[in-house]
């Protein structure tokens, strides 16, 4: 449908064009020839404004905008909403535009809006839009209510909104976010609002907080804070100090912290105060922290003072140190003397010095951690008194250059003489061990580990090992002593008293050994054992020698008796004839060539006599015709005691009757005594003579007394040989001629037999 030149509206620009070409007569309005004057006059400023503006007229809303309105709406309602009702325009937010447009229609009275949110469909979907606007009557003389419509001045605000949102948006994350406690509050000190770090920090709900005044809060009613208050409300940035809050005091819940509050009054743009924010940290870890410090520094200065340990500061760039009185009275340094690196190692001992260089070398290394350590003597420089120093402390690097060493000093010279004590006794010990031949061990009952002293393994057969057991030790021990070994062990763990025990040892070369082992419980810090520390020693020769003296007794018991049943023969034999007196001298005589024999075993502890030491000694009281008169010669014979017995009585019975009848009563006889060894078949024999000449001619006893005797019949039967004795008048002559198995010594010997004398036989 064309549009006629010169046609209204006039001008409007785009809209003009569509309002003009548009089949009005298809709407409610009808044809625009028959608009009012109203309408008309309403259209023509609504297009000839550049303000986007809309007209709605009716009580069918019709919908007419001008350019800058059509600018708002997007492709899907521009222009085919134009004519249309504010419900067809609008769908999706017809219920705010055709309420809000009735309203005028009907009320007469104009709507502003700023910023309101209204939806419209755009860009493909529904979208939300802010918009600040005005609603406004246009008078009609014909319309029945006198308002014919409504004119909408609209700009959209959508933008700015969106900004204003994601600003309070961060501001929210923020508030919500803030590891500090942000407390807002309004101009009489009541909560407005606290974000959760409040809340989680004094363990209070957001509800306990509304409640809050902090003017009625009585932990903040103190003339310092009570003037920070004031201050801050009359519009004053404020700080305090920490201070402690607590929670359950102020609003009857939570708990206590130190805090630290900042406040920031907020105002309007005329200046008066609105609301005042009050930013709070938790330095609770710190102010806890600072009083720690203090008691840790106090505990140090105690600590110090019971140490008695001095300060030192180094500074490696200067090589000055910073000593207190402490230190510097050990160099004997004054309260004013510059403590240089030269005055340092001049108060040290000559020989620690290239030590106490060392350490500090090795501290200023950045790989070695800082860490420095050293101990020294120093020497005053007045008195020459040395005292044994340890230093210690850590080295400070900046850009890996060492700048500083802080440290201590402290006197060890008690320790240092403590350590040499132990160290001797602990030398005298190993000494003592030694030359006793003790061994020590341990053992840990956890591990079972036994740890061995060189001398221990010694006398076990065994080489050092971390895995020796105490199980692994006892498969060394005899099968019969080995339970007794354990079940000792076990006693002395449960009682805690030592224990002492002997086992026999069969070590692993073969060889077998006793042991003596003592232990004794060593408890920890529960009171349980958890082992045991001891010495063991071989005794395995003490044992041997219990076990000869054992055998000696034994020995010694049979020869009494044998030696008894000797003397009582001689006795018997001795007093056969004779006057009391003669009984007693021959007696005693026989006795002492007895006991010469006797004294020769003894010497020997009864393991035999050498045959010409028994000659000798039979001989004794005659020893000064000894190599002169009296001559004796043979091989060496080991004699056995019986046989050292009967050979002695024998000869000091041949010895007594040459002295007193025979070729030793006179000044020229001899005597010639020689021995030997023969072989008869498989047999040895022993061979003696006793030679007698150069004496009073001999006769042959009328009678044969004991002496007789002894010298022939007893000594043929405890040798088991053949006597020969005989009285031709040159000399006497006496030979034996015997078994050489029971006359030389071997570890068992059969009793001698003593027969019992004749009647009528004596001497």
């Amino acid at each position: 449908m064309g549009v006629s030149k010169g046609a209204w509206p006039v001008g409007g620009g785009e809209m003009g064009d569509l309002i003009r070409s548009h089949d009005w007569s298809a709407t409610p309005l009808g044809s625009i020839r028959d608009w009012t004057d109203g309408l008309k006059t309403a259209v023509g400023i609504m297009l000839g404004t550049r303000h986007p503006a809309a007209i709605t007229w009716g009580e069918e809303l019709t919908f007419l905008y001008n350019d800058a309105y059509a600018g708002l709406l997007g492709r899907e309602k521009h222009p085919k909403i134009l004519g249309l009702s504010a419900e067809e325009a609008w769908p999706e937010s017809h219920d705010i535009v055709s309420a809000e447009i009735r309203e005028v229609l009907h009320g007469g009275n104009s709507i502003w809006h700023e910023n309101r949110m209204i939806p419209i469909r755009r860009n493909g979907a529904v979208e939300e839009a802010w918009w600040t606007y005005s609603r406004s009557p246009i008078h009609d003389a014909r319309a029945p209510s006198g308002v014919g419509g409504v004119l909408c001045l609209v700009a959209e605000t959508t933008k700015s909104m969106q900004a204003r949102r994601e600003s309070e948006s961060r501001f929210r994350a923020l508030f919500e976010q803030s590891p500090l406690m942000v407390h807002v509050l309004d101009g009489k000190g009541q909560t407005i609002a606290v974000n959760p770090a409040l809340e989680r920090t004094f363990g209070v709900s957001a509800e306990a907080m509304r409640r809050y005044n902090v003017f009625q809060d009585p932990q903040l009613q103190s003339g310092p804070i009570r003037d920070l208050l004031n201050r801050a409300f009359a519009g004053e940035v404020t700080h305090t100090p920490p201070i402690r809050h607590d929670a359950a005091v102020s609003v009857g819940e939570g708990r206590s912290r130190w805090v630290e509050a900042t406040a920031y009054p907020l105002t309007d743009e005329h200046g008066t105060m609105r609301e005042v924010v009050i930013l709070t940290q938790d330095v609770t870890a710190r102010v806890e922290a600072q009083a720690a410090l203090r008691d840790a520094e106090a505990r140090f200065r105690i600590a110090r003072e019971a140490a008695q340990l001095g300060i030192f500061d180094y500074h490696f760039e200067t090589g000055n140190c910073v000593w207190d009185e402490r230190i510097r009275e050990l160099w004997g340094a004054s309260a004013e003397e510059v403590i240089t690196d030269t005055v340092f190692m001049n108060g040290i001992h000559p020989d620690d010095r290239p030590a106490v260089r060392q350490a500090l070398e090795k501290a200023s290394d950045p790989a070695s951690g800082g860490e420095y350590r050293a101990e020294y003597r120093v020497i005053h420089r007045h008195t020459g008194r040395r005292r044994w120093l340890m230093a210690t402390g850590r080295v400070f690097f900046e850009r890996g250059k060492a700048t500083r060493l802080l440290g201590t000093v402290q006197d060890i010279s008690d320790r240092r003489r403590y350590e040499e004590e132990l160290r001797m006794s602990e030398e005298r010990l190993q000494i003592g061990l030694a030359a006793a031949k003790l061994g020590h061990w341990s053992w840990d009952a956890g591990t079972d580990r036994l740890d061995f002293s060189d001398q221990a393994c010694a006398i076990f057969g065994v080489v050092k090992s971390p895995r020796l057991t105490w199980r692994r030790l006892q498969r060394l021990l005899h099968p019969e002593d080995a339970p007794l070994a354990v079940k000792a062990v076990k006693a002395s763990l449960e009682s805690g008293e030592d224990y002492t025990i002997e086992y026999r040892v069969l070590r692993p070369d073969g060889t077998r050994a006793w042991v003596a082992a003592r232990g004794r419980p060593v408890y920890g810090k529960n009171g349980m054992p958890p082992g045991m520390i001891g010495v063991v020693q071989d005794i395995t020769e003490r044992k041997r020698s219990e076990e000869k003296i054992r055998l000696l007794m034994a020995e010694v018991n049979h020869r009494s008796k044998n030696m008894l049943a000797v003397v009582q023969s001689i006795a018997h034999q001795t007093s056969a004839k004779g006057s009391p007196r003669s009984f007693a001298h021959r007696f005693s005589e026989r006795l002492q060539g007895l006991a010469a024999s006797h004294d020769l075993l003894v010497n020997n502890a009864w393991q035999g006599v050498e045959l010409s030491d028994l000659v000798a000694s039979q001989l004794s009281h005659f020893r000064d015709l000894v190599r002169q008169r009296i001559v004796f010669s043979g091989p060496c014979i080991e004699l056995r005691p019986a046989a050292a017995q009967a050979l002695g009585m024998a000869l000091h019975e041949l010895a007594t009757n040459a002295g007193k009848y025979g070729s030793l009563s006179g000044e020229n006889g001899c005597v010639a005594i020689d021995w030997r060894i023969s072989a008869q078949g498989a047999e040895r024999r022993f061979h003696m003579s006793w030679q007698e000449s150069g004496g009073p001619a001999v006769e042959a006893p009328a009678a044969s007394g004991f002496g007789t005797k002894l010298i022939a019949h007893l000594t043929e039967v405890a040798l088991q040989g053949r006597v020969s004795l005989a009285f031709p008048p040159e000399g006497v002559s006496w030979t034996i001629d015997a078994p050489l198995a029971r006359i030389t010594a071997s570890p068992e010997e059969e009793e001698t037999v003593w027969p019992s004398p004749a009647p009528g036989l004596a001497h």
